[in-house]
């Protein structure tokens, strides 16, 4: 440690300590001893590094010397900005973010903490346009949105697999995604698979520079409920499924709500990454896969298609098993933050960029109802000839152009408009669609002095 910036002075053998000569040099160390001029534990490289952990509540490390707790308070600094070294710069990634406690218990991180900051859409089933909680059966082969680009995809030897949105979720939360098995089978074949995902659009992963030296990481939090305990997978994989991260977590306690933390993903520097379009990034919470979807490479990005390890708990196997989740907070940043909800109103205008219904909240598509109809009437004579229509336009302008189904507000019928007039269902098509809407025509069933039209439709641009 350096001597510092002020000196003592050196008396001479045989010199007579007087008051004034005690005096003087006392009030030299009274005025010199200060931060400014005391010496610093800085002499070298190595000392400006050295950083030790202060420890915990109950494992406290207490230093020994005052270097020893300037090396606690440099762990600190460390710790809060998430820093190789305590007076690294954060850099420009780290702009707008603040320290949080780390949802692991490891410490504390830097993190946005709005909701805009979260990838995933939907992040807490508050969405259900297409079956606003009606069970949906996936049957195997089949990948079907069960909420708001939440989808459960299955391949597999166990029958009755469904998945819904019900009112069941852990403080602060409504809803959750559950997976229910039918009749379970313990067969599992090389690539059948059970799991929960999402896919996030590659526009919505540009910043996180995946693909190329310096991408940034992220981190996920999610809760769980199920009635098996066991261990589970996590996974996290390109557009084309030739780059994954895997990771597991376990659930110690059945039919309880409990948080799963993961800090500090590494940000994935090689493969091939969209950016611009269609698929960037997917998320999938893993049920059941079979050996070639199991991998020994844990919480590191691999080449390859791979979703889980080989202690994977098949949820599958068992008659009657349930698995829910809710609450996800995927975002860029080593620290995991529990959801941050966006406002309601910012949230189902993400969930329309990929899906829109004309039915009222809270009504299902197919349904059959005149609220919120399309429709359209004309006041002049018209025969069986004649086909009449009109444009319509999104609430949301889509993310690409959507597969727009149409359906009679009288029977729910797809590919249908109710002919109120003539009290009967007509052929209809949609034409024109884009980004921000769509043209719809109809043939009149019957000749008539008026016609009135009505209608409802889908547009699905999903992932």
């Amino acid at each position: 440690m350096s001597t510092g910036l002020y000196s003592i002075t050196t008396r001479a053998a045989g010199t007579v300590l007087t008051a004034s000569v005690y005096n003087s040099d006392h009030q030299n160390h009274v005025t010199n001893q200060n931060p400014s001029m005391t010496g610093a534990y800085a002499d070298n490289i190595s000392q400006f590094q050295a950083a030790i952990d202060p420890g915990d509540v109950g494992t406290e490390s207490l230093p020994a010397s005052l270097a020893d707790e300037l090396s606690r308070v440099r762990a600190m600094f460390a710790r809060i900005f998430g820093l190789g070294q305590w007076y690294a710069k954060p850099g420009a990634a780290n702009a707008g973010r603040v320290p949080v406690v780390k949802s692991d218990g490891s410490g504390l991180g830097l993190s946005v903490i709005t909701g805009d900051a979260n990838l995933l859409v939907n992040p807490a089933m508050d969405f259900d346009q297409r079956n606003e909680s009606a069970s949906v059966a996936v049957a195997t082969g089949n990948t079907r949105f069960i909420t708001d680009q939440w989808q459960v995809a299955f391949i597999g030897v166990a029958t009755g697999v469904t998945g819904q949105r019900v009112v069941d979720a852990p403080p602060g939360l409504s809803y959750s995604l559950k997976v229910t098995i039918g009749t379970g089978s313990a067969t599992v074949n090389a690539t059948d698979a059970l799991q929960i995902l999402q896919n996030i659009e590659a526009t919505s992963i540009t910043d996180l520079g995946f693909g190329a030296a310096g991408a940034d990481p992220v981190s996920v939090g999610f809760w769980v409920k199920s009635s098996l305990t066991g261990t589970f997978g996590y996974s996290l994989r390109n557009a084309g499924n030739t780059r994954s991260y895997v990771g597991t977590f376990t659930i110690s306690v059945a039919n309880t709500w409990q948080f799963v933390p993961v800090a500090n993903v590494a940000g994935d520097t090689t493969g091939a990454w969209a950016i611009s379009a269609g698929v960037g990034l997917s998320l999938a919470i893993v049920l059941m896969a079979g050996a070639t979807l199991q991998t020994a490479t844990v919480n590191a990005w691999q080449a390859g298609n791979f979703l889980t390890t080989s202690g994977q708990t098949n949820v599958a196997a068992t008659t009657g098993a349930t698995f829910q989740v809710t609450g996800f907070d995927l975002r860029e940043g080593p620290v995991v933050v529990p959801l941050h909800r966006r406002k309601a109103q910012a949230e189902q205008a993400l969930c329309q960029r990929y899906y829109e219904k004309s039915y009222d909240s809270g009504t299902a598509v197919g349904a059959v109802t005149t609220a919120g109809r399309i429709s359209l009437s004309v006041n002049y004579t018209v025969n069986s000839t004649y086909t009449i229509g009109r444009s319509e336009s999104f609430k949301v302008t889509k993310r690409a152009t959507p597969a727009v189904s149409l359906f009679s507000t009288q029977t729910g019928t797809s590919g249908r408009m109710y002919d109120t007039t003539n009290a009967a269902d007509v052929v209809v098509a949609a034409s024109s669609v884009g980004l921000n809407g769509f043209t719809w025509s109809a043939s009149v069933s019957a000749s008539t002095s008026t016609a009135s039209f009505g209608g409802h439709f889908a547009a699905d641009a999903s992932l």
